[in-house]
Order: C-alpha cells, then sequence, then structure tokens
C-alpha cells in the first residue's frame, strides 16, 4: 500500500494495531486511525499507547 509509506504505525489502549491517516492541524487532540483490518477508527491522541516509526505527527520549531 504505497500511500501508507511514511504514516506512523500506532497501537491504542485497547489493543489495536494501525495507521494515522489524518491528524487535523487545528485539532490536535483527534486523530483518524485505519486499523490493519481497514476498519476506520476515530480516537484522541491520549487513547494511542505507542507510535511505532513513521514521521513525527508534528513538528517542532
Amino acid at each position: 500500500m504505497d500511500h501508507m509509506e511514511g504514516r506512523p504505525t500506532v497501537i491504542l489502549d485497547n489493543g489495536v494495531v494501525g495507521q494515522i491517516m489524518l491528524a487535523h492541524p487545528s485539532r490536535r487532540d483527534l486523530v483518524l486511525v485505519l486499523g490493519m483490518d481497514g476498519t476506520l477508527l476515530s480516537c484522541a491522541l491520549e487513547d494511542i499507547a505507542c507510535v511505532v516509526g513513521g514521521d513525527p505527527l508534528c513538528r517542532d520549531g
């Protein structure tokens, strides 16, 4: 899946593994995650337990 390259892989608190699809610039508390089974999930940043690889969600500076 070429469109998934560079997107951070995340593990949510409930154990779901997916990749960040969209992080809204003005609502940094909400992200859309595409689960590995293709399910589109909406979650709060605080629901993400771990980020594995990929580009950072935001850049300082």
